[in-house]
């Protein structure tokens, strides 16, 4: 898929945010999403595409956050699962109304295909070896302010990242 073609679905994706923030908090807070985010955002995810194996292979997107990266993974033929914790998608960024995230994940799944779980990702709810590879975009740094544990996080992704896993 080009650059061009991934641009395409990042403008998808923001367009359908804006949608389901704007239900949420109205017109005040479609600042969320930007252009300069979005740059970043493809830049980094062009990277990660260039190491995935074959289409059709199982990827965990932990913490996921809003779900863009899930959707671009999706749009190059994988099976996404996006995870992340409850309540804190959108804290760093002040979006602290209840439902927003369901909804925006409810709208990616429905349109794009993608698949979204809140769940710890020290504990994931997923047998042992059931993942292609796990993506975690942007979030490590987030471990620590969560209350989490880096290293059992890392022994968790072990353990879902079947062998010979990205």
């Amino acid at each position: 898929m080009q650059k061009r073609s991934y641009w395409a679905i990042l403008q998808k994706t923001s367009a359908v945010t804006r949608e389901v923030i704007k239900q949420h908090y109205g017109p005040e807070r479609l600042d969320v999403d930007s252009a300069v985010f979005f740059a970043g955002v493809l830049q980094d995810f062009q990277q990660v595409a260039d190491c995935l194996g074959p289409e059709q292979q199982l990827i965990l997107d932990l913490g996921c956050g809003k779900g863009h990266f899930a959707v671009l993974l999706a749009a190059l033929g994988y099976r996404v699962i996006g995870v992340d914790l409850p309540g804190l998608v959108g804290e760093f960024q002040g979006i602290d109304r209840p439902g927003w995230i369901t909804d925006l994940w409810t709208a990616f799944a429905r349109r794009f295909g993608t698949t979204y779980l809140q769940a710890n990702g020290q504990q994931l709810p997923f047998p042992a070896q059931a993942f292609a590879a796990v993506v975690g975009y942007a979030n490590l740094e987030h471990i620590a302010q969560a209350g989490g544990d880096e290293h059992l996080l890392l022994t968790e992704v072990h353990r879902v990242l079947k062998p010979q896993g990205h």
